[in-house]
């Protein structure tokens, strides 16, 4: 198990990463919520934490997330929007709660690859492998571009430019999800 500490402005959330789920309850609690625990993980668990929080002196708030490959890690936004701190991976998109709790989960249909938050449309956009997301702060998927495979992503103001392995590059505008030729 290792352990690291994650600060977002006056907040902070603790990381450990165990081998197993069997390994990662053992260690921290029996009752450990791990999303995808069932599914076809077979990668280490990433168990988030709020850093120095504790429930009434017992085992601190956690919760897990069972990757699908030992390869891949988490890519983590704070809880600077929406309330919540979202973290991407595997094929999902999860919104944590500060009571550390999984609030929403959106399933993504394809592979997470990264996402950015865009302040001024009050939006996450989320890049799958097959895929383009607007994401509302309570969780709701606001539109969807559905892809061939993205190959490549080039960020324009408040447009996505997106090569894509069988199609022509298209231009996503991330206000409604309209698509144009770039």
């Amino acid at each position: 198990m290792s352990l690291f500490t994650i600060s977002f402005g006056n907040a902070a959330m603790e990381c450990s990463i165990w081998s197993s789920s069997g390994e990662a309850r053992a260690g921290l609690s029996p009752t450990l919520v791990i999303a995808n625990e069932y599914g076809s993980g077979s990668g280490p668990v990433y168990v988030f934490s709020s850093a120095g929080n504790s429930s009434q002196g017992g085992p601190p708030l956690a919760v897990g997330i069972q990757m699908d490959s030992e390869f891949e890690s988490p890519s983590i936004l704070g809880g600077e929007w929406g309330g919540m701190c979202w973290i991407g991976c595997n094929s999902h998109l999860y919104g944590i709660s500060p009571r550390m709790t999984i609030e929403c989960e959106i399933n993504l249909d394809s592979r997470f690859d990264s996402f950015r938050l865009f302040s001024s449309l009050d939006r996450l956009i989320v890049i799958a492998e097959v895929g383009v997301f607007a994401v509302c702060d309570d969780g709701e998927i606001d539109w969807r571009v559905d892809l061939d495979i993205v190959t490549a992503v080039r960020w324009e103001g408040e447009s996505v430019l997106i090569s894509q392995m069988d199609r022509p590059k298209l231009r996503v505008e991330l206000r409604n999800g309209s698509i144009s030729s770039p």
